[in-house]
C-alpha cells in the first residue's frame, strides 16, 4: 500500500505542479477563468504559487502530509469558487477526485507518522 499511495503522491505532485505553470505565466486562459469567477489577479498568481510549492511537497516523503493537506484545501476552494461563481462547474468534476485523492495521502502519511512514534513503537515491543 506505502509503493501505491507514493506513486500516486507522485502523480498528484506532478499535476499540481502542471496546474500551477499557466497560472504563474499568466497564461490568458487563466486570467480570463479567474476574471470570470470574479477573482482578483494576485489570486492567480497566489494559486500558482501554492500549487507549485504544494506539489514539489507531495514529492517529499516529511512534507507530504502537509502539502496532501494544503493542496485538498486549494482543491476545496476551487470547488466552491466554480459552484458559487457559475462558471465551469464542469471543473467539479476534476477538483472533487483531486481533492478525496488528496486526503487519502494526507490521512495514509499520518498513519505513517503515527507508527514512526517511539511510544507507538515501544507499545508493540
Amino acid at each position: 500500500m506505502d509503493g501505491r499511495m507514493k506513486v500516486l503522491a507522485w502523480v498528484l505532485g506532478a499535476a499540481h505542479v502542471v496546474f500551477a505553470v499557466p497560472k504563474l505565466l499568466g497564461l490568458p486562459i487563466m486570467v480570463e477563468q479567474f476574471t470570470a469567477w470574479g477573482l482578483p489577479g494576485w489570486m492567480m498568481t497566489f494559486v500558482g504559487v501554492a500549487q507549485l510549492l504544494g506539489g514539489v511537497g507531495l514529492f517529499i516523503k516529511n512534507l507530504r502530509l502537509p502539502s496532501s493537506f494544503a493542496m485538498a484545501l486549494v482543491m476545496i476552494g476551487a470547488t466552491v469558487t466554480v459552484l458559487a461563481s457559475g462558471h465551469e462547474r464542469a471543473m467539479v468534476a476534476i477538483t472533487l477526485p483531486l481533492t478525496a485523492a488528496l486526503l487519502a495521502v494526507a490521512g495514509h502519511r499520518l498513519f505513517q507518522f503515527a507508527r514512526e512514534l517511539p511510544l507507538v513503537q515501544s507499545a508493540r515491543r
